[in-house]
């Protein structure tokens, strides 16, 4: 008879009577201890056997989105999934993760995409990032990658007077700053 602990107390396990014990599809709730009572003229029972299953990753939190100048880096450190042994990334045009059209676009837990040149949008496209271990694998939720245009241009100022004046840019403008100095007089 087999028996599984279970609850701090051993039971039988229903129809396991025969010398080995299969299971045929196992499960993480098959992990635990097991022992085999054989008897004849007296009870016997074996060693304790433990099984362990090994399961898939778990993600940590994972960024819903990223935005970023299309020039800049797409850097993403922030994701984890316990119990991975390796990390992919894959970037994807819809928001659906398929590993047979995704491009692949990293092999390491954090994502560093240089020099995006992706076209603007919200989301210009969206990532994904697949943990595995010797187990199985796991598919982050996706990321989606805001893309915002580079400006290298002018700041058209209007003065106090109403008059149109130009000014050269000396500061930057992606970042939300326009430090500009007077270019020319009056339009």
């Amino acid at each position: 008879i087999w028996q599984k602990y279970t609850g701090g107390a051993w039971g039988a396990i229903d129809g396991a009577t025969s010398s080995t014990y299969t299971i045929a599809s196992v499960v993480a709730g098959n992990a635990g201890k097991y022992r085999v009572i054989a008897s004849h003229d007296c009870d016997r029972t074996s060693n304790e056997v433990t099984l362990n299953v090994p399961s898939a990753p778990v993600f940590g939190t994972v960024p819903s989105s990223v935005s970023v100048m299309q020039t800049q880096a797409v850097s993403i450190s922030t994701v984890s999934a316990t119990g991975a042994t390796g990390y992919k990334w894959y970037k994807s045009a819809d928001g659906t993760y398929d590993a047979g059209s995704d491009t692949e676009v990293g092999t390491s837990q954090s994502l560093i995409k240089a020099y995006d040149s992706e076209g603007t949008g919200s989301p210009s496209y969206y990532l994904f990032c697949v943990a595995s271990n010797s187990c199985d694998t796991t598919v982050s939720s996706a990321i989606a990658v805001n893309v915002t245009a580079f400006v290298d241009e002018d700041c058209a100022i209007v003065g106090n007077s109403g008059e149109h004046n130009t000014y050269a840019q000396t500061g930057s403008v992606s970042s939300g700053t326009c430090q500009a100095q007077p270019r020319s007089g009056s339009l």
